[in-house]
C-alpha cells in the first residue's frame, strides 16, 4: 500500500500539464483561452503549462503561489469575457430573429384580415385580430426576457473589464 501511494504521488506530477492560447488584440490586451483565439485577435501563441513540482509534496515555493493565483484569475477572467461576448452575440441575434418573425407573421395576418369578406366577415376578421394581439403579447414577453438577458450580460462584461 505504501508503494502504491508513492507511485500515485509521482504519477500525479504530470497531471497538472496542459495547453492554452495566449491571444493579443490590436490594443495589446491579452486573452487566455483553452481554444484557439477568436478572429478579432491579431496575435496567437500556443503555450504549454506543466507543473514541475508537486504541491502536495510542498515543493512549490511561496513566491510562486501568488503568481499562479494571479495567472489563474487572469485566465478565468479571459474565459468569462469570451463566454459573455458569445452570450451577447446570441442574444442580439435572437432579438433580431424575434423581430423578423413577428413582422412576417403579423403582416401576413393583417393582409388576411383585410381580405376577409362574405357572411360572418366581421367575426372571422375579429378572430384574426385576436391572433395578431396574442402574437404581439407573446413577442413582447419574449423580447423583454431576451433584452434583460442581453443587458445582464453587457453589465457583467463591463464589470469584468473594470
Amino acid at each position: 500500500m505504501k508503494y502504491l501511494m508513492m507511485i500515485l504521488v509521482v504519477a500525479s506530477n504530470g497531471a497538472l500539464a496542459g495547453q492554452y492560447y495566449e491571444c493579443k488584440d490590436a490594443q495589446g490586451k491579452k486573452l487566455f483561452s483553452q481554444m484557439p483565439c477568436p478572429s478579432q485577435y491579431v496575435d496567437e501563441e500556443v503555450k504549454v503549462f506543466k507543473d514541475e513540482g508537486s504541491s502536495m509534496a510542498g515543493e512549490a515555493s511561496r513566491e510562486e503561489a501568488p503568481l499562479r493565483r494571479d495567472y489563474a484569475q487572469e485566465l478565468s477572467d479571459s474565459n468569462n469575457s469570451i463566454r459573455l461576448n458569445r452570450q451577447i452575440e446570441r442574444s442580439e441575434k435572437k432579438l433580431e430573429m424575434l423581430r423578423q418573425s413577428y413582422e412576417r407573421d403579423t403582416s401576413k395576418l393583417k393582409v388576411d384580415a383585410m381580405e376577409i369578406s362574405g357572411v360572418n366577415a366581421r367575426n372571422r376578421a375579429q378572430q384574426v385580430i385576436d391572433q395578431i394581439n396574442a402574437r404581439e403579447t407573446k413577442y413582447i414577453a419574449e423580447r423583454k426576457k431576451e433584452a434583460e438577458a442581453l443587458e445582464a450580460a453587457k453589465k457583467a462584461l463591463k464589470e469584468l473589464k473594470n
